[in-house]
């Protein structure tokens, strides 16, 4: 028994200590097969086939699999429920060649003036040899009463198999012969799974254009039999041949799909390879399916005594109809397309969903975020990392904040996780006053209640906040909050209101250093009411004209409908000034046309993630397309110097504005960085009722130059400054005016 024990551990492999960080690893191979799939396996292109589930039925043992052989029975359960024939688990197959030498004859004849072709070496039609080649098939062809094709390989192939191959079944045809086409899951970016998106994401089916073989001038239809094995590729043309009923298929062992279909391979840790179907073919009835019409026994032999050469020739006696046999599948219809299960009812679900979640998030960010590149952090690390802290939380709140912290690794501003939790955790209430960063320093920008605020001015810097210091209390929120770069970092944990947020009814102490220099505490209510207060809305008219004759317009409260009125009033200005600290009303497709002195046409890049099957060599995650810029309407152009007024509240449409802008006249930035988030917003829904938004695609500057994380840069720095601000002055818009005035 000792013995017996002994063997079945060698056999086995060296056990490994069962950690979370070894199973989060095990996981995290299989999620990356898992999350492949997911997007380009035609068998999940209907909904029927719940990929969600095959994940977690397979999870334990993906797991806890200790050695090869239980990864591949853990990955073949896995893979089951898409019933794929192409589907091969394990190290990479070496492929096994007939016994042909280069120098051996490509043409032999059989009984009844039957011609053998042996096509064991590859010519491809740009090889010198390839002319001769089809000469003398020609010629064979030309006296033969029958043909058997051995296309049994000789050895690697060299260039494209298909090219003699398909001479050959075009000296058989009478008539144009379609070849079957392949079909393949295509996504553009990915679509919201809550509400709606402006990038136009879908998911479909691409099927490329047919070709057709035509006949050769002196085309013979003769009774053609093809011989194959397990590391023969099929043409095309072979197929179709054989499903109209003009060719039998024989092959050593079952026809493989993976020598037919559109496959992908995906090679996991240990070099544990798998190839999967990433297509179909789709043949010109309308239908898919393929089979051999004989099968024999696997043979290395070559010549008119081969077991699978005398199959070939019996079958020309016409006893059996050629691709009789053949499945016919009709075709899948559209795709469905349909949000994720949410699972709703917990907000602490059970292990295999909290890991489900994480890798649901990392799938969908490794496809469609489109910014990957940039982020500090691989995002790669994220997925085994955060597969181990499922195991290590304790409730829901550890849960959320556990993905939102994972979701904060993207850098991306238009990153929020939302939830029960998530909420419950910041509380849904906050503080009587709005507060801000200037100069590095945390001040109060609005009072919003004056009596819920006694003892607090405009301008007093908060230092501590409940005993924290506030640049600590910012490095400790900021590691669930993601920001795109250390101004918005700012920006979000305390503009937002994420710095003193709590729960209703409760109260906050604050530390303050007042205008004199005094330090003071207070301590401050907090209630749902101020949270959803506002801040008072900049002074001044929408529209005005400045002084020096310079108009002025705040894009952060110009509407749409307002425009015409906008350029009427400024049209005799020598400068136009767009105060964009803020978030626009859609403007810019009505400005821009106005402001297009240059009689640009063309405006931002555009670059949407991809994801989609078929050849898997030219598989690109994205492609670029530039923006078409609005066209005019035959309203007069302002032709006066144009400025953009911007700081890190400007973001995302504000940011585009800006592209737009820069397009179309040679605009002045003026003011700081801007956010560096933008191309609209998409999102996903994960247990525990989470969702999780995210920019949906990349934006660039016509030119190619970066835009997300570093922002518009302006060509004129100039920040606020507290005694500035105290003073009521607006030094931003001062610094334009002295621009525009002064030229510098």
């Amino acid at each position: 028994m000792r013995f017996a024990l002994l063997s079945l551990c060698l056999l086995s492999g060296p056990l490994v200590a069962q950690t979370p960080e070894v199973r989060a690893q095990r996981l995290a191979e299989a999620a990356r097969l898992w999350a492949r799939v997911k997007w380009v396996h035609p068998a999940l292109a209907q909904g029927r086939i719940d990929w969600d589930k095959a994940l977690l039925e397979a999870m334990p043992d993906l797991a806890e699999a200790q050695n090869d052989a239980a990864r591949k029975a853990a990955l073949h359960k896995l893979m089951a429920p898409l019933g794929d024939p192409a589907l091969r688990i394990g190290p990479r197959e070496q492929p096994i060649y007939v016994k042909a030498d280069p120098k051996f004859p490509r043409v032999a004849w059989l009984p009844g003036d039957v011609a053998l072709l042996q096509l064991h070496q590859t010519v491809s039609g740009w090889d010198s040899a390839f002319a001769p080649a089809v000469a003398e098939v020609k010629a064979a062809l030309a006296k033969a009463k029958g043909v058997v094709v051995d296309l049994r390989l000789g050895g690697p192939p060299y260039g494209n198999p298909s090219d003699l191959v398909d001479r050959v079944v075009s000296h058989l045809v009478l008539e144009p012969l379609t070849l079957p086409a392949p079909r393949f899951l295509y996504n553009y970016g990915f679509p919201p799974q809550n509400g709606n998106s402006s990038g136009g994401y879908f998911k479909a089916w691409m099927t490329q254009a047919a070709r057709q073989l035509t006949p050769e001038a002196l085309a013979r239809p003769l009774p053609v039999a093809f011989l194959a094995n397990a590391w023969t590729p099929i043409p095309p043309s072979v197929l179709a041949l054989q499903r109209s009923g003009r060719a039998w298929v024989v092959t050593e062992g079952p026809l493989h799909a993976g020598w037919v279909v559109p496959t992908e391979d995906m090679t996991l840790a240990g070099g544990l390879e798998v190839t999967f179907s990433s297509g179909e073919l789709v043949f010109a009835d309308g239908s898919t399916g393929f089979a051999s019409d004989r099968v024999v026994a696997q043979s290395l032999q070559v010549g008119p005594e081969t077991p699978g050469v005398q199959a070939a020739r019996a079958l020309l006696d016409g006893s059996s109809k050629p691709g009789a046999g053949l499945p016919r599948h009709p075709l899948a219809p559209q795709p469905l397309w349909a949000p994720d299960p949410a699972y709703p009812g917990s907000t602490f679900p059970d292990l295999s969903l909290r890991r489900l979640a994480v890798i649901r998030l990392w799938a969908v960010m490794e496809a469609f975020f489109p910014y990957k590149d940039l982020m500090d952090r691989p995002w790669e690390a994220a997925l085994p990392e955060f597969l181990a802290r499922m195991e290590t939380v304790t409730d829901g709140r550890g849960y959320a904040l556990a993905i939102a912290e994972m979701a904060a690794r993207l850098q991306d501003n238009h990153v929020w996780v939302s939830g029960p939790e998530i909420r419950q955790h910041y509380g849904d209430a906050s503080l009587p006053v709005e507060l801000t960063v200037v100069q590095g320093r945390v001040v109060v920008a609005h009072v919003l209640d004056a009596k819920a605020a006694a003892g607090v001015q405009r301008w007093d810097e908060v230092l501590e906040v409940d005993g924290e210091a506030v640049q600590t209390a910012i490095q400790r929120l900021s590691q669930r909050l993601t920001s795109a770069n250390p101004w918005t970092r700012d920006r979000n944990v305390v503009h937002y209101g994420f710095l003193g947020r709590g729960t209703d009814g409760s109260q906050a102490t604050l530390k303050l250093r007042t205008g004199d220099g005094a330090i003071r505490t207070v301590r401050l209510p907090r209630t749902k009411a101020f949270w959803q207060m506002e801040a008072p809305k900049p002074e001044g008219e929408i529209i005005r004209i400045l002084e020096g004759n310079l108009g002025y317009a705040d894009l952060g409260r110009l509407e749409l409908s307002q425009v015409d009125e906008l350029f009427e009033k400024v049209k005799h200005t020598r400068g136009l000034i767009l105060d964009m600290r803020g978030y626009p009303h859609g403007t810019a497709w009505t400005l821009a046309p106005r402001l297009n002195v240059k009689g640009a046409t063309l405006g931002p890049l555009f670059t949407p993630s991809l994801q989609f099957g078929g050849d898997s060599e030219r598989t690109a995650p994205r492609m670029t397309w530039t923006q078409k810029l609005p066209p005019g309407d035959g309203k007069p152009l302002y032709r006066g110097k144009v400025v953009m007024l911007m700081n890190e509240l400007s973001q995302s449409q504000a940011e585009h504005s800006g592209l737009f802008f820069e397009a179309v006249c040679d605009i002045t930035f003026i003011g700081s960085p801007t956010a560096g988030s933008n191309g609209d917003v998409t999102n996903l829904l994960l247990p525990g009722e989470l969702r999780v938004s995210f920019t949906g695609q990349g934006v660039r500057h016509g030119d190619g130059r970066q835009l997300q994380r570093v922002g518009l840069q302006p060509h004129i720095p100039v920040t606020p400054t507290i005694e500035g601000l105290k003073a009521g002055r607006d030094e931003v818009l001062e610094r334009a005016v002295q621009f525009m005035t002064a030229g510098r």
